[in-house]
């Protein structure tokens, strides 16, 4: 392991714990909002609230289903459509709009302006909660193709993990009134980012994740330009290097697992290794952006 200087060290540790804090706070934020936001945004103070609240102000579990969960299984179904046949889209549109409609034109006790106010704040609510929700199943996606050497997920455990996203989104839904919102958010939203973390194995993909970001290390590295006298040692650890035009040594396609302190923390093949920086001429990275 390379050696660290204080300075170098506060650096990390510092970079790190900010940025893993920031990080967690956004998971944790992207996996609730789409309950949360339905809930404040518009659930609360609609004027059509008694279809999935009873008299003390709690969430009915089934109302809930009927007006959060099945708009957003059915926008996904329509997505579904338009990928593969439009006139069957716009059918169902219009097929999901009158049932809408034969559900609350029963609502007498709201003006027609009102009802139409209610039913585009419905539809916008819905349509923008479900896009929300595809952010964590985006989130499932990225960390599941990612290109560090972490397992992938199998499309089993993936759906599991969807659908437990979902249902902890249906219980951010219907909180009970007499529990703090931010408590019951933040519960909720750990449990689900621990699940998805340890599901796939990368709990780790955090801390190495800011060390990329930030270029401290495990970031890959087209080329390192070593000295001569650093030539010679990686020679005797069985790595051999090439040359480039001027005929320096160079060590092709290597893994940078940190350059923190006076020290590189290399990774080539199968051998991890340190150099002294003031052995290294130059090196280049691979950008895949």
């Amino acid at each position: 392991m390379p050696d660290f200087d204080l300075k170098s060290s506060i650096t990390v540790l510092s970079a790190a714990a900010i940025t893993t804090i920031i990080t967690v706070f956004l998971l944790l934020l992207i996996l609730v909002i789409p309950g949360a936001y339905w809930s404040n945004a518009w659930a609360n103070s609609s004027k059509l609230k008694h279809l999935w609240e009873n008299e003390n102000g709690d969430k009915k579990h089934l109302g809930v289903a009927k007006w959060f969960l099945a708009p957003m299984v059915y926008f996904y179904f329509l997505l579904f459509f338009t990928s593969i046949n439009w006139p069957a889209t716009l059918a169902c549109t219009a097929l999901g709009v009158a049932l809408l409609w034969l559900l609350i034109r029963k609502e007498r006790q709201l003006t027609k302006k009102e009802l139409s106010e209610e039913i585009g704040s419905f539809l916008a609510t819905s349509l923008f909660t479900s896009c929300l929700m595809l952010l964590p199943t985006f989130l499932i996606i990225k960390i599941t193709s990612s290109a560090h050497n972490t397992p992938k997920g199998s499309p089993l455990i993936i759906g599991i993990t969807v659908a437990v996203i979902v249902f902890v989104n249906f219980l951010v839904a219907v909180k009970p009134g007499n529990i703090k919102a931010i408590k019951y958010y933040l519960a909720l939203g750990l449990g689900v980012l621990i699940f998805i973390l340890s599901s796939f194995e990368v709990i780790h993909r955090i801390p190495t994740g800011v060390m990329e970001a930030y270029k401290f290390g495990n970031f890959k590295a087209e080329s390192i330009v070593l000295k001569e006298s650093a030539c010679k040692t990686i020679k005797l650890l069985g790595i051999t290097p090439s040359e480039n035009e001027t005929n320096q040594c160079v060590l092709k396609d290597s893994v940078i697992l940190s350059r923190l302190g006076n020290e590189l923390y290399i990774r080539n093949g199968g051998i991890e290794f340190t150099i002294q920086t003031n052995q290294v001429n130059s090196w280049s990275i691979i950008n895949n952006k």
